[in-house]
């Protein structure tokens, strides 16, 4: 993908963004349509092979335990690295990965192995793409940065699970597995052009115990129970009540969808008032809409309920995420020192989940009160 802007123009007459997000963007662009189109069918296809649903929920705990756990380790290792060189291995790493699931029919690899190495090439990949991202934000515009990070990633996400779910009603898992590794390969174009950026890092896990960072580690906590619901726990549900990977993605999208038509406003009034006040208003209306979700069971419902959800997610996703990534821009601030807090945060969140899902009876409904209970972390920002 040539790199100019008449290819890849991410600003408009409201906001300009620099160079080197644009870079960025172009990399993530071209990432997200390749893992939006097979990510949240992977436990779908777990379940077509055979696995029990707590087999799979070990998997998860596997996958992003390690995930967050490593990043601390990974960190020290990216700050000699280089943030850019250590984001390119991400296309080899995520390849090898979908070719293991490719041939876990007949090779029989251990799927706990492979939702390791999951999590250790997305440590490595998340650790130094944060930090690349939290450096490289303009300070006065950084809640509408994050706001078109979030258009951009969602824009994407609408159409990744849209285009996997049918393709996996004709083509089946194999297929797919395959056109997803050839378009990961065009994404590290846009690196080459990223400047480098490295850091000195020392392991220090003192000032993860202030009380400020306290503060930002209970809304990420809430951050990843989000993403574990959304991501693993819905999905699988909802093929459980339609049986087609069709649907599981068209109601996934509209979750993106929505998010889209409201991120660019919450940029807009996150950079102009309080990122906090933003916080305390959407998140009632936030956990409400998870709670919404125990009393159905009907589809078309659960699809409505998700959009208003995708509707408030921007008025959190941008204030938390911007106030997050400008702390790398403070003077003397380590980004990969709050990088390792924002993985480690996440995981945390994810694990709960995972782990209260596999000893529930009714893993749905313990989704929906965990995360609607969880939501309220986002009051400590």
């Amino acid at each position: 993908m040539p790199h100019s802007n008449q290819h890849f123009q991410f600003h408009s007459p409201f906001v300009r963004v620099n160079k080197e997000m644009k870079e960025i963007y172009a990399h993530r662009t071209i990432e997200h349509v390749a893992v939006g189109m097979i990510a949240i069918f992977v436990p779908i296809y777990f379940l077509e092979l055979g696995l029990a649903f707590k087999e799979i929920m070990l998997y998860m705990i596997v996958a992003y335990g390690s995930l967050a756990f490593l990043s601390p380790f990974f960190a020290i290792l990216i700050s000699k690295v280089g943030f850019k060189k250590s984001t390119i291995s991400r296309p080899f790493s995520l390849i090898l990965f979908f070719l293991m699931l490719y041939s876990l029919p007949e090779s029989g690899i251990n799927i706990y192995l492979i939702g390791l190495w999951w999590g250790m090439t997305n440590s490595w990949y998340w650790t130094s793409m944060n930090a690349l991202t939290g450096v490289n934000l303009d300070k006065k515009k950084q809640a509408q940065e994050m706001s078109y990070n979030a258009i951009l990633g969602d824009s994407l996400n609408v159409i990744g699970p849209i285009i996997g779910g049918v393709a996996l009603l004709y083509v089946g898992f194999h297929a797919l597995f395959v056109v997803v590794c050839i378009i990961l390969l065009f994404s590290l174009i846009p690196l080459f052009l990223t400047p480098e950026y490295k850091t000195n890092l020392k392991l220090d896990f003192k000032p993860a115990l202030t009380y400020r960072n306290f503060r930002y580690s209970m809304g990420l906590i809430a951050t990843g129970i989000r993403y574990a619901a959304g991501g693993v726990i819905l999905p699988l549900y909802l093929y459980f009540i339609s049986n087609s990977t069709a649907s599981v993605g068209l109601v996934y999208a509209l979750f993106p969808a929505a998010a889209v038509t409201t991120m660019f406003f919450a940029g807009k009034i996150a950079d102009k008032s309080s990122k906090h006040k933003m916080l305390r208003l959407a998140t009632p209306f936030y956990s409400i809409l998870w709670l919404a979700l125990l009393f159905t069971r009907d589809i078309y419902l659960i699809s409505l309920i998700f959009t208003a959800l995708g509707l408030v997610v921007s008025f959190i996703y941008v204030p938390f995420n911007a106030k997050f990534y400008m702390r790398a821009k403070e003077k003397n601030a380590n980004p990969l020192k709050l990088v390792i807090m924002h993985e480690m945060g996440l995981g945390v969140g994810r694990l709960i989940l995972f782990g209260l899902c596999y000893f529930a009876l009714d893993p749905y409904t313990t989704t929906m009160i965990t995360t609607a209970l969880g939501s309220w972390l986002y009051l400590f920002v």
